[in-house]
This record gives C-alpha cells, structure tokens and sequence, in this order.
C-alpha cells in the first residue's frame, strides 16, 4: 500500500486529489499553471504555481505522481520524466494516461475536427515515445495496458462543451476555422439521429502507464 505523501501534477481546482487523500489517507500535494485554479486548490491541498518543468520539491519527497490531462501540455517529455523521477522516493510510482491511434480513429469527433485531431496526435506522441522517455529518465519496465473510462453520449451538450472550449485540444489558430465548420457539421448530424431518436455514444478508453522508481 502506497503512504506518505502524493502530487498531482495540473491538478486543477484539486477536487480529484482531495479525494484520494481522503480514500488512502495519504497527504495531497499537487502543481498548476492557472492562477485561478491554483488559488481554489490551494483550499483543498498543499498546491504550487508552477509555469516551467521544474517541481518545487526536494528529492524522493513523493510517493506517487498523478498526470491525468497533462502530456500533451508538455514539450520536452523526457526532461519532464526526469523532474518526475527525481521527487519520487524509492518504490514510489509514476501514473498517467493517454490515447493511442485506436482511440485518435475511433473517437467520433475527430471525424468533425480534423485540426484538433493532429495536434492532439503531435502533442501526445506515440506510446512507444512515452515509455522510451520514462526508460531513459529511469523507470524500469513501465507498465502499459488499457483503462476504461465509461461511456460517453455524443449529443448536442457534448457539442457545446466543445463549442465553448472546454474540451478545446488546441488553441492554434490555424485550427479555428475547421473546428468551428467541423462543430456545425456534427450539430447538424446529430440533430437528424435525435429526430430518428437514435442516440449516439463511443466507449472512452486510454492507454494507462504506470512506472516505478526502484
């Protein structure tokens, strides 16, 4: 059983953390890039204003290391597996997720927003250069295999959240206008299946990693 200490890397508000601590009992640390995220989750858990690679902490301080929505953020990934490397303590263990080619293809609104699509395949990389990055700043034999998320209805709230920006993979202007056209496209198909009363939804899978430090 994992003890001692945790951090979420890009925690936001620190809801997710703050509810692990309270299930495992152990304490909640965790870093963010957004002022206002940062100042609510400093309410729920130890956090840091971070804007860089670089974690605020002293060597082998965690005993874990949570990234649920962070990679593609990050530009330098093996520099970043190694910052990472450095605050665990021995034994602890590194957690992430992500989506493979499978999910890129298969995910219905990617069918609508070529743009976003791309970036997300850049940003991410590909699995093997995941694990390649966390082999070289350290970790043995990282653990790959797949996680089940649940079930998502793609319906026109589904759509709005994307239309607002709240599930936005890119903010590259470039992208904009193929994303808003592909939006509008998926608006309109979606609103013929609901006339039909067919609802449309896809199984949310990712590639989960887990790495140990020895």
């Amino acid at each position: 059983m994992i003890t001692g200490r945790f951090l979420e890397i890009g925690c936001g508000t620190g809801i997710f953390a703050q509810s692990l601590a309270a299930a495992s009992g152990m304490t909640a640390y965790g870093t963010e890039i957004s002022q206002t995220a940062h100042a609510m989750a400093s309410k729920r858990l130890h956090c840091s204003l971070v804007t860089g690679i670089e974690l605020p902490y002293e060597d082998n301080f965690f005993s874990l290391v949570i990234a649920k929505d962070v990679l593609p953020m990050i530009t330098d990934k093996n520099k970043w597996f190694k910052e990472i490397f450095r605050v665990l303590n021995k034994g602890g263990q590194f957690i992430s997720y992500f989506p493979n080619d499978k999910d890129f293809f298969e995910k219905p609104l990617y069918a609508f927003i070529q743009g976003s699509k791309a970036a997300s395949i850049q940003s991410y990389g590909q699995p093997y250069q995941i694990i390649d990055a966390m082999v070289e700043a350290g970790f043995q034999q990282p653990c790959l295999d797949r996680l089940f998320l649940g079930t998502v209805r793609f319906d026109l709230s589904y759509i709005d959240k994307h239309l607002c920006g709240f599930f936005n993979n890119t903010e590259a202007e470039k992208y904009h206008v193929s994303r808003v056209r592909g939006l509008a496209e998926a608006t309109c198909g979606l609103a013929r299946l609901s006339a039909a009363g067919i609802m449309a939804h896809y199984e949310w899978e990712r590639s989960v990693v887990i790495g140990q430090k020895a």
